[in-house]
């Protein structure tokens, strides 16, 4: 996974990604969760040359990250990241994460967004659970779209999405 600090982009924003320096797309998929934040899950088995090389394209266009300063990136490994194999509505407050390694990131609070809406409690239940309580109700929608489990480091703002 890659998170992409990126300029002008929005929730709406289309034809966003990155590549490598060859201009070739290094993203399974790409969902832009808030205005700025590029979320990137990248290809199994890509091999690329450095992540110092990163391309944001925009449509046709190809920047380069480090050297324009147009995004700014971390990258994270999913060997030592926490990893969300399915997500259920347990009743009408509360959705639940099921994965692994959900205990990975001591340093960092669990966080839970779906559709624009914070979970005001997120719980780790075991390594392989997180509860997130909506105390107005899950949102509901007739759109899919993915519940987001974050972590956030309070001391430096750092976010990490599983």
């Amino acid at each position: 996974m890659i998170v992409a600090e990126v300029r002008g982009i929005g929730t709406k924003s289309t034809g966003v990604t990155l590549t490598n320096s060859l201009g070739v797309d290094i993203c399974e998929s790409v969902s832009i969760p808030k205005y700025g934040q590029l979320l990137c899950l990248t290809k199994e088995n890509l091999a690329f040359d450095t992540v110092d090389s990163l391309k944001l394209k925009v449509a046709a266009n190809l920047i380069d990250c480090g050297v324009t300063g147009a995004c700014d990136y971390q990258t994270s490994s999913a060997a030592n990241m926490p990893l969300v194999s399915s997500v259920s509505k347990l009743d009408a407050l509360t959705l639940q994460f099921v994965g692994t390694g959900f205990q990975l990131l001591p340093d960092f609070a669990p966080r839970v967004r779906y559709l624009g809406i914070e979970a005001s409690e997120v719980t780790i239940g075991l390594d392989t659970t997180v509860t997130a309580t909506f105390p107005n109700g899950v949102p509901l929608s007739n759109i899919t779209q993915k519940a987001l489990l974050y972590y956030v480091q309070d001391s430096t703002g750092v976010q990490h999405y599983a």
